[in-house]
């Protein structure tokens, strides 16, 4: 073999490659302010990029355009058109706050419904229970008749297609000094109180009460009516190519424009340009709120007896509220401190933190009904005596919280998060405690002794 052609093709080979990823980056660098055109139709379309910040309301839009069909000084006009579609009308409440007669603070409130546009207005339609709900059109199994119990719900009425509007009430059993409220998924156009003299003010669809006297009386009361923006719905752009208004690179023929708009509703829209005396149709596309998913239960017993010898099995469900259309949740993740768990191996507690591994994801099990799921899994729990010291299982509290990621990784908040913490309590024969419904003076005498 002739060393040196074998050298020379392998120096010519290696030249290729660079100049290759030479190529490569200068792609990459040119093209770096456009990122998942949405639309390419053809060589001399436009490549356009439209992204929606729901947290601030703000419609980003890239749109790149052949160095041969306009001049990068000029600018560019566009506009996005809403498509009515009812079913792209979602809202929910969130950050809801209460405050009854003597002030404290510490009042419970029950899970609020969500709005669909095309769906009808679900509550308890029993007026024995202490949920019932005048407004619902269909029952949705919630109805409670503890009269030994508090009920407080923020409840959004049935959506009218023709004012583009609906009702928000409260459900309570006890009587209402303040209240607070926030609407999220769709943004407030106009409030019409219904309740006289109680609106204090409206933040960014934030509502909040006034000091209210006299109260609101336990029962079923309407608060306001909410106005959404309503069809048509046009919203013009200009897009600059001067490095202002969210354009990086000037004059590189890749325009941007950065608004907030006034109106605006979820949903799908049509996207037009006009350049070069022309108007050009992009396809359609959608704006979607997409809302964090949430926990709205954890099926979980309060404590666990470890067997003596065999491994015990601890099985429990978490149940999940997605308000997008189809289930949209990716994954359900528990984890748990275990800082109060010891054994004889190591008696000292551990460190208060939450720890969790990528194998602690939890099962889809069934679906409950609209927009829920239920999640499940099962945790093998070591025997409480072993000849190995390593396998033996620990007791004490451990305790587990759970986190909800949906496919664009929208985790449930922190608040939900700490809402629906649970205890755990790991027991065995010996640890001291008679442990009603697992031990007694036969299973157990070291614990259940007279």
């Amino acid at each position: 073999m002739d060393v040196n052609k074998y050298i020379s093709f392998i120096k010519l080979t290696m030249k290729m490659y660079i100049q290759l990823i030479v190529i490569l980056c200068c792609i990459i660098i040119i093209s770096c302010e456009i990122s998942d055109p949405i639309s390419l139709n053809s060589e001399n379309d436009p490549i356009v990029f439209i992204d929606y910040n729901q947290d601030l309301n703000q419609i980003f839009t890239s749109v790149s355009i052949g160095e041969s069909q306009i001049d990068s000084d000029s600018t560019l006009s566009a506009s996005l058109v809403w498509i009515e579609s009812p079913q792209n009308i979602i809202g929910c409440i969130e950050n809801d706050s209460l405050m009854p007669v003597d002030f404290s603070m510490n009042i419970k409130i029950n899970e609020s419904n969500c709005i669909y546009g095309n769906s009808n207005n679900r509550g308890c339609m029993d007026e024995l229970a202490i949920n019932y709900d005048p407004y619902a059109v269909e029952d949705d199994n919630s109805c409670s008749y503890d009269m030994n119990l508090n009920w407080h719900q923020f409840k959004l009425g049935q959506f009218d297609i023709e004012t583009y509007s609906f009702p928000i009430y409260l459900i309570s059993t006890t009587n209402i000094q303040w209240f607070q409220f926030e609407l999220i998924g769709l943004k407030i156009d106009s409030l019409v109180e219904v309740y006289p003299n109680s609106i204090d003010n409206i933040n960014n669809n934030l509502v909040t009460s006034q000091f209210l006297f006299p109260a609101i009386e336990s029962g079923i009361t309407e608060l306001c009516s909410i106005y959404i923006p309503k069809p048509p719905l046009n919203i013009e752009l200009i897009l600059f190519d001067n490095g202002n208004n969210g354009d990086i690179i000037e004059q590189n023929n890749i325009f941007h424009s950065i608004i907030n708009p006034n109106q605006f509703l979820p949903g799908e829209y049509q996207f037009s340009i006009s350049y070069s005396n022309k108007i050009n149709i992009i396809e359609n596309f959608n704006l979607i709120y997409n809302f964090a998913p949430k926990i709205i239960s954890v099926e979980m017993p309060d404590s666990i007896m470890l067997h003596d010898s065999l491994y015990t099995s601890l099985e429990f469900f978490v149940n999940v509220f997605d308000a997008n259309y189809g289930n949209d949740i990716k994954n359900v993740k528990y984890l748990i401190n275990v800082a109060g768990l010891t054994n004889d191996l190591y008696p000292e507690e551990g460190d208060d933190i939450f720890i969790s591994d990528p194998s602690w994801n939890m099962e889809y099990h069934n679906w409950i009904e609209k927009n829920t799921y239920r999640f499940k899994t099962v945790i093998p729990m070591k025997p409480a005596k072993s000849e190995t010291p390593e396998e033996e299982g620990k007791t004490g509290k451990a305790i587990f919280r759970f986190n909800i990621y949906d496919n664009q990784n929208k985790k449930n908040t922190l608040i939900n998060e700490s809402q629906f913490e649970k205890s755990l309590w790991v027991l065995k024969c010996g640890d001291g405690i008679c442990s009603d419904g697992f031990e007694n003076e036969s299973t157990c005498v070291e614990d259940c002794f007279e």
